[in-house]
């Protein structure tokens, strides 16, 4: 295909794992329904983040309508393409300020019997989905896609932006929360917990295998802020570790080189040419992905520095750390 426009950048269907999302973009107010948040993270899960991409640059994202039907039906696909172009996304700032965008303004669906849908997403926003930075959410594709609630889809996102974090008991204003999910339709608490909390907390746990609680504190009037606990954080860190592994094992061989000398870089402080040393050894290589994802996720609390604890997981010293 061709895009109508010459600096549009044409991304073609490659579907993956997982999804990386930026945090600013699951901190935001959506107003998605069900059926277009699956849409959403099909084109969520075509960024590749490791790709270039330059500023003032729409990107037209190309689904197979045979895939995406998969978790859409086609009676309800083409509505869904028309519908999610009127839904903003709303991005705040500290100071309560925000920015709403609508951020697909065009989409074909099907033009010429092609088989596919063509979704262009608008220049402006593109800067708030591409740029991971260390604060982004990332969650299995295929759970999301099964989730039947607005609510599960929204709360899963929260539940593993926080799990990223390690930050496993934490809690909301509420208003802010009913925002961000859109669910400020429910101004009792009891009809919030009804139909919100315990509908994602029981297909959390179907679905996802995430088992989380809330409390309000003992309060059951004028409540304003719920905590959230997630219990199965170490079952959801384990996967996570094994993911991570997975992922490196199929990417190419400069990718995963590239990949571990970023992370080496940017997180540990050793010298170039122990750098070297490791980037060039590949049995070295996964053996560190393994070992930083294992750090990453919490599973391994670091007594000293990151640094030695590598070191000596590497063969390089001897380990000072101890597993949680």
């Amino acid at each position: 295909m061709k895009s109508d426009f010459p600096n549009d950048r044409i991304v073609h269907f490659t579907k993956r794992s997982n999804n990386y999302q930026p945090n600013v973009i699951t901190h935001s107010k959506q107003t998605f329904s069900a059926q277009e948040k699956r849409l959403f993270s099909y084109i969520v899960n075509q960024i590749n983040h490791q790709d270039i991409y330059y500023e003032g640059q729409n990107l037209v994202f190309v689904l197979p309508i045979i895939e995406v039907s998969k978790s859409i039906g086609y009676k309800d696909l083409k509505k869904v393409c028309e519908t999610i172009m009127d839904k903003k996304i709303f991005i705040k700032n500290d100071k309560n300020e925000f920015d709403a965008i609508l951020p697909f303004p065009r989409i074909k669906y099907n033009l010429d019997n092609c088989g596919n849908i063509e979704i262009t997403m608008f220049s402006d926003i593109v800067p708030q989905f591409i740029k991971l930075g260390k604060e982004y959410t990332r969650y299995n594709l295929e759970i999301m896609l099964s989730l039947s609630s607005k609510y599960s889809q929204r709360i899963f996102e929260i539940l593993r932006l926080n799990h990223g974090r390690k930050v496993y008991d934490f809690e909301v204003d509420i208003n802010d929360f009913k925002e961000m999910i859109n669910a400020t339709l429910y101004k009792n608490y009891k009809d919030f917990r009804v139909n919100v909390l315990e509908v994602a907390q029981k297909e959390l746990f179907d679905k996802a295998g995430i088992s989380f609680e809330y409390s309000t504190n003992g309060k059951q009037r004028n409540i304003d802020i719920i905590n959230f606990k997630i219990i199965t954080w170490k079952e959801l860190a384990t996967d996570d570790v094994s993911q991570e592994l997975a992922n490196y094992r199929v990417a190419t061989a400069l990718t995963q080189y590239n990949g571990v000398r970023s992370i080496l870089e940017e997180k540990y402080t050793f010298k170039k040419d122990k750098i070297e040393y490791i980037v060039n050894n590949q049995e070295l290589r996964e053996k560190f992905v393994s070992v930083n994802a294992l750090i990453e996720t919490g599973l391994v609390e670091i007594v000293k520095n990151r640094t030695s604890y590598m070191a000596a997981c590497l063969g390089l010293i001897s380990p000072k750390a101890s597993k949680k």
